[in-house]
């Protein structure tokens, strides 16, 4: 089975499996000599359900990777060794980076080659919920769904008081063939959290507070996911804060790479169960259980009442749409003579280098507004790097309650974004799923 450890090196804490953060901050450190994080290959066994073992990817062994951990306002300060045979960067999802820190190859940096390194140093100016991941207009597939990928978290100064916070890793797999393992793989897949096959379990004591940080770490999976037994409460979305709410229907979409908090209030009894399924259909008797949380011991405290975290002071605090610089987006689904299909931002099949034009330029500090157009019969998944948007109303009067990263797109459907471009630097601007992104849906923007 997999190896889960925990870690505590150069201030950063690495965790792999259900743990529980102080209510503080963690201490700062150090940061002058870079931690080295390894890419490298590993043996993934999920057990005799999942089918045979398979040769996968990992950082620092461990897959999902290590959770690194740091206070808000301290240096992420990272050698990332490669020691696997593709090349790659790694992106630090949702996190405000510098442009030459933003792990895009070919426009904010060259692939890191086998058996090279490459330093990321940054401030983390930002508190939440990051993923750090492959990123390579080739390879970035092969990489992230093989495990190379982990969870980063920046402590808010003053996180809501919890009895457990728990990290929870959501990843689908195909499931291969029993006569080869490294042979093509059937129709079936399954899902693993935290490197286990689901169901993944928890036992916890009656009337306490949890805080879930959820991440979908599926290459290209979009996974709807019900939660039944208790009422969620989503404070942060992609890692940045939101007024707490209850999700319609108990129900969180979750795009590749999207990232909420939860928090749940415990039933009050022994023996009761919260059950996180995914929904397979618009029949929801067919879910399948991902995550099993039980009541058990002595009942906690009653949890005092719940307030919102505090503001990004990095997010804009005002989006004049009236000003914006507009530009729209259609993306198609085209047929190649070898039957695969092949993705296209307005006409064009990116190839991720940066030798193709920007989808626009603008003036630092401009309004923009994306028209998003899907002209596809798929859901689509839209990552921008560098910025959070706003899902505008359909009537431009207004916006989402919420900031984003990664968006979902309906099949034959428009729907636009804001944001505030507010860094200079060439930003991609892709398909969530790595797949599509590979085969053209994906692009950039510049920022000057």
């Amino acid at each position: 089975m997999l190896n889960r450890r925990f870690i505590l090196s150069g201030g950063i804490a690495a965790l792999c499996d259900v743990f529980t953060l102080p209510t503080v901050s963690a201490q700062s450190a150090d940061y002058s000599q870079p931690r080295i994080l390894r890419a490298g290959k590993i043996e993934l066994d999920f057990g005799p359900d999942a089918g045979p073992k398979r040769i996968g990817y990992a950082f620092d062994g461990l897959m999902p990777g290590p959770v690194l951990r740091y206070a808000k306002g301290t240096e992420l300060n990272i050698r990332v060794q490669n020691d696997t045979d593709l090349p790659f960067a790694v992106h630090w999802q949702g996190l405000h980076v510098p442009n030459d820190m933003d792990g895009a190859c070919g426009l904010t940096q060259e692939p890191i080659a086998p058996l090279n390194g490459y330093t990321y140093r940054f401030p983390l100016r930002d508190s939440g919920l990051f993923a750090y991941r492959p990123d390579h207009p080739q390879y970035a597939h092969q990489l992230h769904a093989g495990g190379l990928f982990g969870l980063l978290i920046v402590d808010e100064p003053h996180p809501p008081p919890v009895d457990r916070d728990i990290a929870l890793v959501f990843s689908d797999w195909p499931r291969l063939a029993t006569d080869d393992a490294q042979s093509a793989a059937t129709n079936d897949h399954f899902i693993t959290l935290n490197g286990e096959l689901a169901p993944y379990q928890v036992i916890t004591e009656p009337c306490g507070r949890l805080r879930l940080r959820l991440w979908n770490a599926s290459a290209d999976h979009i996974m709807m996911v019900i939660v039944e037994g208790a009422a969620p409460i989503v404070i942060a979305i992609d890692g940045q804060p939101t007024t707490p709410f209850e999700p319609a229907r108990h129900l969180l979409p979750f795009a590749p790479g999207t990232r909420f908090d939860v928090i749940l209030d415990l039933p009050t009894h022994e023996h009761e169960t919260i059950l996180f399924k995914l929904r397979q259909t618009g029949d929801d008797t067919q879910a399948v259980t991902l995550l099993r949380i039980t009541t058990q011991g002595m009942a906690r405290a009653a949890p005092p009442p719940l307030n919102a975290l505090e503001d990004n002071f990095l997010l804009p605090t005002d989006l004049p749409l009236a000003r914006a610089f507009r530009r729209d987006i259609i993306i198609e689904e085209i047929k190649k003579s070898d039957g695969q299909s092949a993705w296209t931002m307005n006409g064009v099949e990116g190839q991720g280098t940066g030798d193709d034009k920007p989808l626009l330029t603008v003036a630092r500090g401009s309004t923009v507004v994306l028209g998003l157009i899907n002209k596809t019969d798929s859901v689509q998944s839209l990552h921008l790097h560098g910025f959070y948007s706003r899902l505008l109303h359909a009537l431009d009067d207004g916006w989402d309650p919420y900031w984003r990263d990664t968006f979902l797109l309906a099949p034959h459907k428009t729907s636009h974004i804001a944001f505030v471009a507010d860094t200079i630097g060439k930003w991609r601007f892709a398909s969530g799923s790595l797949t599509q992104a590979a085969r053209g849906l994906t692009s950039w923007i510049e920022v000057v």
